[in-house]
């Protein structure tokens, strides 16, 4: 079985006595994530009304258990710390190790959306009357007010991972904890500590991130969650004090066996090593006709004990020669977006009417066997992968030399109409656009105007890559 990393915010703004506090989990982040956790360090909080979440109980039990009810309860792991005193850190370890075992959920706003954010992916975004309506009804773990905009945690993000036979693990403050174990989610419930108060400050201030103000709230706010932990020790199930990172996982993973012992987890994990960034996924972007299939294609003919190419979903209608579960698994948009509801996939898309997408079952039998899982998909797609999955991938952009000669090979395909080749050219224009101002999210691109010098600009980046693998020798298939 594996795991979901469910991310709902880090600490939290002025934290009350731990056996004071209310079931609803009233807490703000300190800290703005993009994966969709609360808002920023040192803004007002407004209490939220006292709601405890009347569907949570559903949580703990495994919703793909068998008739007979008999897989385990599914218990939550919550991971709270002051800031900067390393969780981030140490649960980023812990992904990198086991890139299939961990993804974030989605949390809910009613703010309206930034430049570049998309519904679903980085929030789900919402008005306020609905998600009160929604906290009234027993729908949130946990919501707060910052700025007349309310953020919170949803029964249904936390559903999503429980559906799948994953765990979810939290990271919280000490309010949003209280929340959780309030709601009966039976939580294991782990507390990072810095060596000293000091030592902590000295991180906080090397950061070089923080402008005195917000430097004094962060701290303040560490002392007092430190002095929480300390007052009230068993309210945490375990204590780690992260003083030197390696003894610090090493701690985390023996916790971690201990409490799911039926995880594949040993607390001799080494660091993520060649070893392991093998089974980091290969993602190959880039607009239409640009040729990435066919620099993909050959790829995989010629390496085929490296590199395998996880087969996508779409709803759309198959095309001559396309071969169901070889091209893509053909299916329809209910059953498709009731697998994308069931937390079966890890990125869709909806291009031109028709939904493309990724699950997780294609991806793990490329990573159990071994190789290099490719993954051609598009931005909204890589957007989605990157926000929600703690897959880690290694992406690279293919590019024509300009938008010309792209508009020319679309062309001369021949088989668009005239109102298909206008779609699928603006879509080009907005990848490239998007890629430009993106450009740091990628490894590598690759600009394909002779295919010969393209392929092995390709091999020797994936080489670079993934130094442990062969790509010297071609295979005789």
């Amino acid at each position: 079985m594996s795991s979901f990393f469910c991310c709902s915010g880090n600490s939290a703004a002025p934290v009350a006595p731990i056996n004071n506090m209310k079931s609803n989990g009233e807490n703000a982040s300190n800290q703005q994530q993009q994966s969709g956790s609360q808002p920023a360090d040192g803004q007002q909080q407004q209490p939220a009304n006292p709601t405890r979440p009347a569907a949570a109980a559903d949580l703990t039990v495994n919703p793909l258990a068998s008739p007979a009810g008999s897989a385990p309860v599914i218990r939550p792991l919550v991971v709270c710390g002051p800031a900067g005193v390393g969780k981030g850190t140490l649960l980023s370890r812990l992904l990198s190790s086991f890139p299939l075992h961990f993804a974030k959920s989605i949390s809910h706003t009613t703010r309206q959306p930034r430049k570049g954010e998309v519904d679903g992916q980085h929030y789900h975004f919402t008005t306020k009357e609905k998600m009160m309506e929604e906290v009234a009804e027993g729908k949130f773990i946990e919501h707060a007010c910052v700025h007349g905009n309310y953020y919170g945690t949803s029964v249904a993000s936390l559903k999503a991972v429980a559906r799948c036979g994953r765990i979810c693990i939290c990271e919280i403050d000490v309010q949003g904890a209280a929340s959780v174990k309030s709601a009966g989610l039976q939580p294991v419930t782990i507390f990072i500590h810095p060596p000293s108060f000091d030592t902590l400050k000295q991180r906080m201030e090397g950061r070089g991130s923080e402008t005195a103000d917000s430097l004094a709230k962060r701290l303040e706010t560490a002392k007092k969650e430190l002095e929480l932990a300390e007052k009230d020790p068993k309210f945490f199930d375990h204590h780690i004090t992260n003083d030197d990172l390696e003894k610090a996982y090493e701690k985390l993973l023996a916790v971690l066996k201990a409490a799911y012992p039926h995880l594949p987890i040993n607390e001799a994990t080494p660091a993520p090593s060649t070893a392991v960034l093998r089974h980091r996924p290969l993602i190959i972007c880039g607009p239409s006709a640009v040729g990435k299939g066919t620099l993909l294609n050959r790829l995989l003919r010629d390496y085929p004990s490296v590199v395998a190419k996880s087969v996508s979903h779409t709803t759309r209608q198959a095309r001559p020669d396309e071969v169901d579960g070889r091209d893509y698994h053909f299916t329809t948009s209910e059953q498709l977006l009731s697998d994308v509801e069931s937390g079966k996939f890890v990125e869709h898309a909806c291009v031109h009417g028709n939904y493309y997408g990724t699950s997780l079952a294609a991806i793990k039998s490329v990573y159990e066997s071994g190789r290099i899982c490719l993954l051609e998909i598009d931005i909204q797609g890589l957007q989605s992968l990157l926000d929600k999955t703690g897959l880690d991938p290694r992406c690279i952009f293919i590019r024509a030399p300009s938008f010309d000669a792209l508009s020319a090979r679309l062309k001369a395909r021949g088989t668009e109409t005239e109102e298909t080749m206008s779609k699928r050219l603006d879509t080009a224009r907005q990848e490239m656009d998007w890629f430009y101002t993106n450009r740091n999210l990628f490894d590598a691109d690759i600009v394909n105007d002779e295919v010969e010098v393209a392929y092995q600009i390709l091999v020797e980046t994936v080489q670079k890559f993934y130094p442990q693998v062969d790509l010297q020798t071609k295979s005789n298939m």
